[in-house]
């Protein structure tokens, strides 16, 4: 897949929702893309990659397991940085990676254990600005944020889950919804 394709303008999607896509593309607003349909999450945030993008940059994605890693092959250019989501031992190590590139943009492609869920967390509290992060849940989107602050559930002794999901739904600077009905993707941008 060449990197024109993962522009914004390949989403299927109304003019409203394209020209609000771009919007938060262009900002540095962390986001959130939420939905069950993993492969469509996947798209969008390439998309959003590709319109925060520009030639020669630096990229830090931290991938999943089984999350294809393609964004090499599509910006054979940029320095990109590939870190292992189920290699990370704690959230400090991605931490001291993140120091040492500043101004690299970051990408979580699926947030899918508690140390890229914390990661994402610590980025919307201020450690990074312009992360675009992925989360794969079916259900409406309070049901998804509540199963974001449940993966995000600190040790025992900390603070208790209302808390968390409290501090959850706080932080989030814009969510993307990515939902497919009869194999159309329907995506809405909720901005705070």
């Amino acid at each position: 897949m060449s990197a024109e394709q993962n522009s914004l303008d390949n989403l299927v999607v109304d003019p409203e929702t394209l020209a609000s896509l771009r919007q938060v593309a262009d900002s540095d607003s962390n986001i959130l893309i939420v939905g069950g349909d993993k492969e469509l999450n996947a798209k969008v945030l390439k998309a959003i990659n590709h319109e925060r993008r520009e030639a020669g940059t630096g990229l830090v994605v931290v991938k999943g397991a089984g999350t294809s890693d393609n964004f090499r092959l599509m910006y054979p250019r940029d320095q990109i940085t590939v870190i292992n989501a189920p290699e990370i031992k704690s959230v400090l190590d991605v931490r001291n990676i993140l120091k040492e590139m500043w101004d690299f943009r970051l990408a979580i492609t699926d947030i899918s254990t508690s140390i890229t869920a914390e990661l994402f967390i610590l980025c919307c509290e201020g450690l990074r600005s312009d992360v675009v992060a992925s989360y794969t849940c079916d259900g409406d989107l309070d049901q998804c944020l509540v199963s974001l602050a449940k993966l995000n559930q600190p040790e025992k002794g900390h603070l208790p889950f209302e808390l968390t999901l409290e501090r959850v739904v706080h932080l989030l600077e814009a969510i993307v919804k990515c939902d497919c009905v009869d194999g159309q993707p329907i995506i809405s941008v909720i901005r705070k």
